[in-house]
């Protein structure tokens, strides 16, 4: 049980990270399409 826990923490923190990168570069492109059109 002990190794099991040890094996699905770290994919599950990995899946956050790519989550988390993914909605950060939505973010700034969304942010880079707004500032372009508004100068």
């Amino acid at each position: 049980m002990n190794l099991q826990s040890n094996v699905v923490v770290p994919t599950f923190k990995k899946s956050i990270y790519k989550v988390q990168i993914s909605t950060f570069f939505r973010i700034i492109g969304s942010f880079m399409l707004n500032s372009r059109f508004t100068l």
